[in-house]
């Protein structure tokens, strides 16, 4: 891996199989991956372009909605996390023994752990 710097620790996803593995940045959607024969040898690199930040335009729809532009505004008023809020608790309830008091100040009562 002649692109890698030893001094700079890196997090790294490896799947192995019994041909060979894969290896990968954990969290770069830009480096390199690699296909490593069963001796870690480099049978191929695959490279990407840097994508477009995945949030950007919702950033910029929040960003227009602010500062009171009149273009772009954003398509929701919260109604959308509110509702997966309240999906959240539901489906977490039996878990958590409810989520209606500071539930993570007492995880020896949660019935999901046991």
């Amino acid at each position: 891996y002649e692109d890698e710097d030893p001094a700079s620790p890196m997090d790294e996803l490896i799947i192995s199989g019994p041909n060979g593995s894969l290896k990968m940045a954990a969290m770069s959607p830009s480096l390199p991956i690699y296909v490593l024969d069963t001796n870690e040898a480099v049978i191929k690199t695959f490279t990407f372009e840097q994508p477009e930040h995945t949030a950007q335009r919702l950033v910029q729809l929040v960003t227009n909605e602010i500062s009171g532009a009149k273009e772009n505004t954003a398509p929701s008023r919260g109604e959308n996390a509110l509702r997966t809020s309240k999906v959240l608790d539901t489906v977490l309830a039996g878990y958590y023994d409810g989520r209606d008091d500071a539930f993570w100040e007492r995880p020896d009562t949660w019935p999901g752990r046991h």
